[in-house]
């Protein structure tokens, strides 16, 4: 787990930039990309506090194929917290751009081994929090 948790991170921020700009096409097979990374019992807790399931998270990710053809994404900042066992635990920036403005958020995230993933690991939690420069 050395470095696959920095390319999970961005690998599954590089895939939600082709989505959301609708540059990968909305198939199963594509999407595939998210859903067979997020764990089963994945809870996402928003900036605005809304705290959301994987089915949840799935369904809202899945209708916002395409609707920001002009989004820019970067993360940056990323730090290795803690690996415990099946347990790896990192923080990163995601800072987004589109023609209503920025936006940047501080984003906590636990991931587990499963080795029948590409980079080994699945999302189980993810917390985000604007930074001050967002809100």
């Amino acid at each position: 787990m050395s470095q696959s948790w920095e390319e999970e991170i961005r690998g599954l921020h590089s895939f939600f930039r082709a989505w959301y700009r609708g540059e990968v096409p909305n198939s199963d097979d594509v999407f595939a990309r998210v859903s067979d990374y997020l764990a089963p019992e994945l809870t996402l807790i928003t900036s605005s506090g809304f705290v959301a399931n994987r089915e949840q998270v799935l369904g809202m990710l899945r209708s916002e194929h395409a609707a920001r053809p002009d989004l820019g994404m970067s993360v940056e900042n990323l730090q290795l917290k803690l690996v415990s066992g099946e347990i790896v635990v990192a923080t990163y920036e995601e800072h987004g751009t589109t023609s209503d403005g920025k936006r940047a958020a501080l984003i906590t995230a636990v991931l587990r081994k499963n080795l029948v993933l590409g980079n080994g690991l699945e999302w189980v939690h993810i917390h985000e929090v604007l930074l001050p420069s967002s809100s």
